[in-house]
């Protein structure tokens, strides 16, 4: 399947599970009467492979850090940048304003999911004792919500696609070797 297709596709399915979602419920998914955002479940990735060296080996006390203080996560937004009319299947171009409001918008819907991730790496302790090297293997777990926002513009109803990545490290092993010469 070609590019085009896939896009095509994706577009698509985000479109009808949209109409499914206001459809079964019936009401708006933000308090905003001009902005309309579908929250959606995240499709979730894993990216494995990646070593994070921690060594202590000329203190004489445990080295203690948080994983936030070695790793920290990773936030992308992708808004479309035109949107298509509700009424008439039109596209335009999302004006400069408007798109930031809906970034804004759309990063202030996320931020609780965001703060949640966040504390869980600053509770990650990684204690590293005197005289050791701590091998940490690491994996990023990657969140990506992608759904619709709907806003209005000069009285007319326009929607446009966005995404939302968080790419989280998170610990999946480690392996203590010691400190030579």
């Amino acid at each position: 399947m070609n590019t085009t297709m896939k896009i095509f596709h994706r577009f698509l399915k985000i479109t009808i599970l949209t109409l499914a979602i206001f459809a079964i419920l019936g009401i708006s998914a933000c308090n905003n009467q001009n902005i309309q955002i579908v929250v959606v479940d995240p499709s979730v990735e894993m990216e494995y492979g990646m070593f994070l060296d921690i060594r202590n080996c000329q203190d004489d006390t445990d080295l203690q850090l948080t994983l936030a203080d070695e790793l920290s996560i990773e936030k992308q937004l992708f808004v479309a940048n035109q949107a298509k009319s509700l009424a008439t299947g039109e596209f335009i171009p999302i004006p400069s304003p408007e798109k930031e409001m809906i970034e804004d918008y759309i990063e202030q819907t996320y931020q609780e999911i965001f703060n949640d991730a966040q504390e869980t790496i600053e509770q990650t302790e990684l204690i590293v004792p005197v005289g050791k090297i701590h091998m940490y293997n690491m994996n990023w777990k990657i969140q990506t919500y992608s759904s619709t926002i709907s806003f209005k513009l000069d009285n007319s109803t326009y929607q446009a696609e966005y995404e939302y990545i968080l790419k989280i490290p998170e610990l999946a092993g480690m392996m203590e070797i010691s400190c030579t010469g």
